[in-house]
């Protein structure tokens, strides 16, 4: 029974964002050189801000705030929301860039 629970858990780590204060991990595009990050936050009305942020480079990293995807009633959706929108642009759009 121990092993079915833990193999159970395994999967849900596996399909779901790893959250850690608001943040997802960071989400690489095929080149390494470009990296995502959903982040969320809750301002002073109770609702949930996604934000997303890139980080450019591997030595020095640089990091921006780059996509804006809105407010929203819960953090779920809102993270849901932005941890597509990560994904998204790590493998389509910017999936084989090196630089902006």
């Amino acid at each position: 029974m121990k092993n079915f629970i833990a193999y159970v858990v395994s999967i849900l780590r596996k399909g779901l964002p790893h959250v850690r204060h608001g943040k997802s991990e960071w989400i690489v595009n095929h080149t390494g050189y470009l990296r995502f990050q959903a982040e969320v936050r809750e301002d002073e009305n109770g609702h949930f801000h996604a934000v997303i942020n890139k980080r450019i480079g591997w030595m020095h990293p640089r990091h921006e705030r780059v996509v804006d995807c809105g407010t929203f009633p819960s953090f779920h959706h809102a993270m849901d929301a932005a941890y597509r929108q990560a994904l998204e642009l790590a493998h389509l759009r910017y999936a084989w860039a090196l630089a902006e």
